[in-house]
Formats: C-alpha cells, sequence, structure tokens
C-alpha cells in the first residue's frame, strides 16, 4: 500500500467500545494514524458534518441505526455519497451482502477478522474508485 494511503483519515463506528478499541488498535499497527471513533451511526453522521474522513468502516448491527442504514445515509448525502465504506459483519447470508452491494458499499469485513483480512479491505478501497450512487 502507498505510504499516502496511511495518512488517510478513518472513521470507526460500533456501539461495543472493545470492537471500536480492537479495530483501532490493528489500523494503528498496520500504520495507520488518523482515526477517530463513533459509538452509533447517528454520531457517524454527525461528525461527518464537522470533520473530513476519507473511508468510514461501520459495524453491520447497531442498535439506533443499523450499518446498512448509514451506509444509505452516506449514499444519500450529495456532500459524502462517494466516500467509501467499509462494513464490518458476521452477517454472511447472501441476502445481507446483496442488500449492501446494492446500497453502495465498497468492501466487506467478516468476524472474525485479522489485519491481513483489514488491510485487504482498506487496500482494496483505496485503490479503486469509489461508486458514484
Amino acid at each position: 500500500m502507498p505510504v499516502d494511503h496511511f495518512k488517510k483519515r478513518i472513521l470507526i463506528t460500533d456501539d461495543l467500545p472493545s470492537a471500536r478499541r480492537i479495530l483501532k488498535s490493528l489500523l494503528m499497527r498496520l500504520g495507520f494514524e488518523l482515526i477517530d471513533e463513533a459509538p452509533s451511526g447517528r454520531v457517524a453522521l454527525e461528525r461527518l458534518q464537522v470533520d473530513k474522513f476519507d473511508v468510514v468502516i461501520s459495524d453491520w448491527e447497531m442498535p439506533d441505526m443499523t450499518g446498512l442504514e448509514l451506509l444509505r445515509a452516506i449514499r444519500a448525502s450529495p456532500d459524502f455519497k462517494s466516500m467509501p465504506v467499509i462494513m464490518v459483519t458476521s452477517a454472511s447470508s447472501r441476502e445481507a451482502v446483496i442488500e449492501s452491494l446494492n446500497a453502495g458499499v465498497n468492501s466487506y469485513i467478516l468476524k472474525p477478522f485479522n489485519h491481513e483480512s483489514l488491510l485487504a479491505a482498506l487496500t482494496k478501497v483505496f485503490d479503486t474508485p469509489s461508486p458514484k450512487v
């Protein structure tokens, strides 16, 4: 991965503090430094209005706003519709995958994941143009 990719700002969205901590730790071990966190999809949308991020990594299962709902809100916004979104999920059903692909997700990380699968997803979104939804 090119060095400039490690200067990308990443927003982790997950309702579980432990999951955010694990993901942040893996990102830091991979060399990423500009990492922020949101405890919900709604807070993530608020953060997107205030700060500039290069990618959102969101959990699928969150109580107040699911990752899919967050993805749809991002794609519906003229300001963020081309922002890369990576979904972290244990939902491996074909229907869930198709639904998120149709909504414009850029990549998936299936739980349990490791730094290799995380790096693969990040490489994919940084080296592939975002969808024009």
